[in-house]
């Protein structure tokens, strides 16, 4: 009895690991159309020492085919969660552009 639950446990144990083995075969379906868009930070580096005007940032987040932007400021609380669409600008206190960066 005390093998036939020892071996239930190993069984259970590794059938649980086989979800985490990588599948490195081809993909069976196409990547979606949003998978395939991405952010382009070096198209706005000359932006970097400008000032980040509300009036404009939607034509930079446009310049670097960014999905979403986000502006950090100094002290703010960003997740850590990579976003290939999305473009970083992180400004200073008075509002100029120090970095952009996506993800």
């Amino acid at each position: 009895m005390r093998i036939a639950l020892i071996m239930s446990m190993t069984l259970l144990a590794a059938s649980s690991l086989t979800g985490c083995a990588s599948n490195k075969g081809p993909a069976t379906a196409p990547a979606s159309p949003e998978a395939q868009e991405h952010c382009n930070a070096d198209a706005v580096q000359a932006r970097v020492g400008q000032m980040a005007e509300p009036d404009q940032l939607d034509s930079i987040r446009q310049q670097a085919s960014a999905k979403l932007l986000r502006v950090i400021k100094p002290g703010d609380a960003v997740t850590m969660d990579y976003n290939i669409t999305r473009l970083n600008l992180e400004v200073d206190e008075a509002g100029v552009i120090k970095k952009a960066s996506c993800g």
